[in-house]
This record gives C-alpha cells, sequence and structure tokens, in this order.
C-alpha cells in the first residue's frame, strides 16, 4: 500500500495489481530432476555445466510451463524488467524472469544480499538476467568470475534497500525512539540481534551479559535490547527466550515475520 501510494501521482508508472504472487507451480519430476542436478553443480564447481541447466530449464517452462504472467506482458510490454533475486531466493521472480526471456525482453537484477553472488545455496542462479546492480566490487568481479558475465552487464549500484539509512528523516530522535520502544534513554543500550531459527542460538550471550551486569562489571549504567530475526516465527522465538522475558533488564522486541515468498526487505 505504500508502495502504491507514493507512486499512484507519476502518470509514467503503471501499477497493475498481481495478487497473490505467482510461484512457480508445483514441482513435477523434471522440476525436482534439474533443481537437484543445478544444486549439484553449483556446489561442486562445475559453473558452466550449471549454466546450460539454467538455460535448458528457461526452455522448459517456455515451451510447458503455466505462464501466468503472459497477459500482463502482452498488455505492458515493457522494455525491462527488473528484480530483486534471480530466482535464488523469492521463487516468485522465475515466472517473471523466465517469461522476460520468452518475450526477448532485457532483464535487470538489483542484487539484494551480500552473498547471493557465490553464497553455497543462495549464490546458485535459477535464472540468468542480462544485466545485474552489485552492491560492490567483489560482487562484480564473483558475477563475471563465477557466473560468466561481460564486465560491461554489471554496475555497481550499492544496496538499494538501505538508501534510507542517508535519509535523516529515516530517524526519531534518540530520546523519543527508546521511550517509544520502552527504554531508558538515561542508560547506555546493548543491543543483541537474533540470528535465524537455522542458525545457533545465541541465549549464551545474553547469559554472559546478564552475568556481568550483576557482578557490576559495567562503567555505566546499561539495558539490553533483544531484537529477534525476521524469519523467526514469534512464538518459536519466545519459546526459545521464555527464562528472560520477564527480566526487567531485557527489552525484547519480536518484529512480524515477513512474507516468506518475497524475501527479507
Amino acid at each position: 500500500e505504500e508502495f502504491l501510494q507514493e507512486f499512484s501521482f507519476n502518470d509514467r508508472i503503471i501499477i497493475d495489481r498481481l495478487h497473490p504472487y505467482n510461484l512457480p507451480e508445483s514441482p513435477n519430476l523434471f522440476q525436482r530432476a534439474f533443481t537437484s542436478a543445478c544444486r549439484r553443480t553449483w556446489q561442486a564447481g562445475w559453473t558452466q555445466t550449471h549454466q546450460r541447466l539454467i538455460g535448458l530449464n528457461a526452455g522448459f517452462h517456455t515451451l510447458f510451463g503455466k505462464r501466468p504472467y503472459r497477459e500482463i506482458f502482452q498488455k505492458h510490454r515493457p522494455s525491462l524488467v527488473v528484480t530483486a533475486t534471480t530466482g535464488n531466493v523469492a521463487k516468485s521472480d522465475l515466472p517473471v524472469l523466465w517469461e522476460a526471456r520468452t518475450g526477448g525482453i532485457k532483464t535487470l537484477c538489483l542484487v539484494h544480499s551480500w552473498d547471493n553472488i557465490t553464497g553455497l545455496f543462495k549464490g546458485m542462479m535459477l535464472a540468468h538476467p542480462n544485466f545485474l546492480g552489485t552492491w560492490n566490487e567483489l560482487q562484480k568481479r564473483e558475477a563475471v568470475e563465477v557466473h560468466f558475465y561481460n564486465p560491461d552487464c554489471v554496475k555497481v549500484v550499492g544496496p538499494p534497500q538501505f538508501d534510507l539509512y542517508r535519509d535523516p528523516d529515516t530517524f526519531e530522535p534518540r530520546e523519543a525512539f527508546l521511550r517509544k520502544i520502552g527504554l531508558d534513554p538515561n542508560k547506555k543500550v546493548i543491543t543483541l540481534a537474533e540470528a535465524t531459527m537455522h542458525s545457533a542460538e545465541n541465549t549464551y550471550i545474553l547469559d554472559i551479559l546478564l552475568a556481568a551486569l550483576e557482578r557490576r562489571e559495567f562503567v555505566v549504567a546499561v539495558q539490553f535490547f533483544c531484537r529477534m530475526h525476521p524469519r523467526r516465527p514469534p512464538e518459536f522465538s519466545r519459546k526459545v527466550y521464555e527464562k528472560y522475558l520477564d527480566n526487567p533488564s531485557i527489552t525484547f522486541d519480536f518484529p512480524d515475520p515477513h512474507t516468506e515468498s518475497l524475501g527479507w526487505n
């Protein structure tokens, strides 16, 4: 809704709601075999074979897939398609990229995370956009060396989703912000940012901090702010941190889980 409000005044931008997002259809035997082959060739470092499999998979979906975006592409005839992933994280981007490839439309992916070029799992591209916008020169070099991109097709643009942190209007005054989240502005804040539910638990860090507080090892008055990862279901986090919830020295923040099909934002 915020996106619609922000751009609704611009007559050069056409917003066509397509909800819910069309994910690739349930994998059949061919799709499961392809995904397994992609994973194995990527993890084995057979990047050229991996590239060929990407092309074969796109061709298969062009010929036999449901193509949920065919009508919207025919209606608007875009000159460029921009996505935030290559289908490696948000599978909902795959049908869009495949449809663009079928229509000969150029595609641009603004890489949305630091490990999405060479990560063991997230670096495994399932589509190959024509152009990439990377965070830095390191990612650009990885795109060229690992995914065989022409250097002219990769531009360093930074992480677009972090632009808001350069805007002073993003931030509230410290005192007002701390009071809003239940913290004391007169104390220093030690923040513990939790990991995802698939990572090691961080409760031992809280134990260390609480023990130091009890021994009065901090030279200033402190309080702890524990922020859960948005990919952790709140009920899961509450169970893990149950014994700490009533501790007056700790303030917990349990954000609503994000929409899994869209990737983190």
